[in-house]
């Protein structure tokens, strides 16, 4: 049970022979009890410092002064060091966590009874044994943590003693007992007087351990108040990996939150990221549309998310995978480094450095969608194609290079692109409906419209969605599905599907299986795209054959109008 190693038992036969006492004192004695090694060594002595001092300076023992005022020294001998404190009793307490005074005491029991806990609480040395006046080894067999004392006055001594409370309910898997419970929950506003260092150290040792998520459930309120922020999610403990940072992931909600509680800045910043990824999986059904998201993220927060998300959807997190590991076998581009065309080419070539950052990004979306142009041959002329290197600059060219793109923006971008059957004016009703809004999440708004069982959360004109070739909701290339709206019953499938970093283009052809008079059929296209300053354009169009149609044309005001309005509306504020 107690096996000491060769330098500790040297202390103890030092104190042994000399008008002193020596005992083993605190976790170390606890976790001897419980069979786990100790990773540090607490002894507690009646000798004052500089008699703890003497005694081992004789017996060639170095001796460090870590902590004269407060009765601390420590002894080293072959790189093995032990912390020896003397006796004392505590009077008096700033701010709920450090003694006004301390007085040192001839009494071992002194000492033992300003202790946290009844398991924290027990001496030991190789000749008395074990001292328990507190009934430590009960709450260790019972598997119970109670206070030692009155546990309120215990948390009014040290509030940071109600999260180590908890924290060790999480490692160790005791349960608190009853009286001690009452007390956390009526002192819990004293956790507000302490250090945001000391409350991030114990909650990651909570989260760390294996009862977290029983803890975590059962004192939700006292975790709530710590990171001051609701907690929305804590079924991931149950069976999430033993990793800090992914356990921080599924916790916390706000970045602000864990700055608030003084994480350093490389954690903040891999939550924020990886956060922001983890939105993302959703929308990711190809090896395309994974590789513009592994453009946008490091590989650290991109595999902290996909982690997490595996928590949530095994089956699609799994699929991604799958296509993660055909990215890297193939040796497909995602980052300018991967591109064969470096900077140094297009320098070479007249360009300077802020157009070479606009042509390399160019480069790495045409080879995301087209790995086989990664080649410098192609990519040279591609991009010579299209820029006008820097040292050769005509305006009125630049001008003519401008307008031309911004036509073909106009007509090929920035507009849907319809299938001649469906060309507009050309069928039997036809209504488009546009928003731009500034501060919109471009990301949220295609995630919500891909995603066909979010409709009837925020348009009153959709619902009973049902998918006939795919497990999920998620609209993407050929997916067959129905859904009801204004009253039909609409069997559909997409028709166009193109997810880029800046730009969705999605459309679908859907009819109803009446005949005759009753027949319906309409061709349903949406862009969203990413606008400078911020902003997100969204446009809805739909072309319309059948005498239902017609009926809807003549309308007034004409509902269909109405009714996109509405859908673009809900879309728009479901998405902030």
């Amino acid at each position: 049970m107690f096996e000491l190693e060769k330098e500790l038992k040297e202390l103890f036969d030092i104190y042994e022979k000399s008008p002193y006492e020596l005992y083993l004192v605190g976790g170390c004695v606890r976790d001897c009890l419980m069979g786990i090694t100790p990773k540090d060594y607490d002894l507690t002595s009646n000798a004052l410092v500089n008699e703890s001092k003497e005694l081992l300076l004789k017996h060639h023992f170095r001796v460090l002064e870590t902590g004269i005022k407060h009765g601390t020294i420590t002894a080293l001998k072959n790189h093995q060091s032990y912390e020896i404190t003397t006796f004392r009793v505590e009077k008096g307490h700033i701010k709920h966590r450090r003694p006004k005074e301390l007085v040192f005491s001839t009494h071992l029991t002194d000492d033992l009874k300003r202790r946290d806990f009844s398991m924290n609480a027990i001496a030991y040395s190789p000749t008395k044994g074990l001292i328990d006046p507190f009934k430590g080894q009960n709450a260790i067999e019972n598997q119970v943590i109670a206070c030692v004392g009155d546990a309120r006055l215990r948390f009014f001594e040290d509030a940071l003693r109600i999260l180590r409370a908890l924290r060790f309910s999480a490692t160790l898997g005791f349960k608190i007992a009853a009286s001690t419970k009452k007390a956390v929950f009526a002192c819990k506003d004293l956790l507000k007087h302490l250090s945001k260092e000391r409350l991030q150290s114990e909650l990651n040792k909570l989260l760390m351990g294996k009862n977290a998520y029983e803890v975590a459930k059962e004192y939700q309120e006292i975790l709530e108040l710590v990171i001051q922020e609701k907690i929305e999610n804590l079924g991931f403990l149950k069976n999430a990996p033993l990793n800090l940072e992914l356990r921080l992931l599924g916790f916390f909600k706000h970045q602000k939150s864990l700055e608030n509680l003084r994480y350093p800045k490389k954690t903040c910043v891999l939550f924020s990221k990886a956060k922001e990824c983890h939105q993302a999986f959703l929308n990711i059904h190809n090896k395309t549309e994974l590789k513009f998201l592994l453009k946008d993220y490091d590989l650290e927060p991109f595999n902290l998310a996909l982690d997490f998300y595996a928590l949530e959807n095994p089956k699609h997190a799994l699929k991604i995978k799958r296509l993660l590991k055909e990215i890297f076998d193939s040796n497909e581009p995602f980052k300018k480094e991967h591109l064969a065309l470096k900077g140094g080419a297009l320098q070479s070539l007249g360009y300077q450095h802020q157009k070479i950052g606009e042509i390399l990004n160019a480069c790495l979306d045409l080879v995301i969608a087209n790995p086989k142009h990664n080649s410098l041959e192609f990519l040279i002329e591609w991009a010579k194609g299209r820029y006008l290197p820097n040292d050769a600059i005509n305006l009125s060219l630049i001008k003519e290079i401008k307008i031309k793109k911004m036509e073909k923006n106009m007509t090929t971008m920035n507009a849907i692109q319809w299938p001649k059957k469906w060309t507009p004016g050309e069928t039997d009703n036809f209504v488009s409906n546009e928003v731009i809004i500034k501060g919109l999440d471009f990301k949220k708004v295609v995630q919500h419209l891909r995603d066909a069982s979010c409709w009837e959360k925020y348009y009153k004109n959709s619902g009973n969605v049902h998918m006939y070739n795919q497990d999920n909701t998620i609209l993407t290339d050929k997916t067959r599905f129905r859904f009801e709206t204004f009253g039909f019953l609409m069997e559909s499938e997409v028709e166009e599907f193109e997810l880029k970093d800046a730009i969705l283009r999605l459309a679908w052809r859907s009819w109803n299986e009446a005949k005759g008079d009753e027949y319906l059929e309409v061709y349903h296209a949406w862009l969203v795209e990413k606008l400078d300053n911020n902003r997100v354009r969204i446009l809805t169009q739909e072309s319309q054959l059948g005498v239902p149609a017609k009926a809807l044309a003549a309308s007034v005001p004409n509902a269909m109008l109405n009714g996109h309005q509405a859908w673009l509306d809900g879309l728009v504020a479901y998405s902030r």
